[in-house]
């Protein structure tokens, strides 16, 4: 029985080895061949392989600036931006505070309020911001850091207000629409904390500035905008992210 077991099992293995040597001539023999055939190049994929973007285009972004625009000069250029609407006359307050630190490189410890009324001046007499500004060079680069920090915080909006029946009424106003994150009423303690250094963790700037409130206070968000991180944080505890609508705070 051993003997004829052995021999069974070498026909088999002889069989099956043939059998697999006729299946790899077979596809040797009628595998279709090939043809070289060079992928489709269209005009936009020749421009976009052979014209790499200019380092200007990569790096057509504000990585960090300073704003030290003070409250007083912010205050004053609000206004004049309100009474610029009110009279018809493009007064923005970012292109005026633009103008400004162009003109101060950015060093607002050295504003002057005629500085502002000089130049609202002559927007009243017919002169536009890109004549005034075209021999300065720096004026685009703080607009768009002024921008980005300030934009949509003054503009139209509606309020509730009582009529004289003391009736409530939606109002439609022109001026500053930005939020206090402090909920009307309630009393907090703050102080100038921003650029303050922080050590826990890891050295760094404070880019923040802290309000104090008692527990259960209502905070309110400064803009609309969309919830982009929740939850706790080991650097600051509980905190909500907010960025703004148009991504740029």
């Amino acid at each position: 029985m051993p003997i004829v077991a052995l021999r069974l099992k070498k026909i088999v293995l002889a069989i099956f080895g043939f059998f697999i040597l006729l299946t790899v001539v077979l596809f040797f023999v009628f595998m279709p061949k090939q043809e070289n055939v060079e992928p489709e190049i269209t005009d936009e994929t020749e421009q976009k392989q052979s014209t790499p973007k200019s380092t200007d285009e990569q790096k057509e972004f504000i990585k960090w600036v300073e704003f030290d625009v003070t409250s007083k000069a912010m205050e004053e250029a609000l206004q004049a931006d309100i009474k610029g609407m009110e009279e018809g006359i493009d007064t923005d307050w970012i292109k005026l505070l633009a103008y400004l630190g162009a003109k101060y490189g950015g060093d607002f410890g050295i504003y002057k309020t005629a500085d502002l009324s000089a130049v609202t001046e002559r927007l009243k007499n017919g002169e536009e911001m890109w004549q005034i500004t075209e021999d300065m060079k720096y004026y685009d680069y703080y607009y768009k850091a002024y921008y980005a920090v300030l934009n949509q915080f003054v503009g139209f909006y509606t309020k509730q207000a009582k009529d004289e029946n003391g009736e409530i009424k939606w109002e439609s106003k022109y001026g500053l629409r930005a939020y206090s994150p402090i909920a009307e009423g309630y009393s907090y303690n703050h102080y100038d904390d921003f650029g303050s250094s922080r050590s826990y963790g890891y050295a760094r700037r404070h880019l923040g500035h802290d309000m104090m409130g008692s527990i259960g206070t209502p905070i309110v968000a400064i803009e609309g905008g969309y919830v982009e991180t929740m939850g706790w944080n080991q650097y600051g505890g509980w905190r909500i992210g907010i960025r703004s609508f148009d991504k740029k705070r």
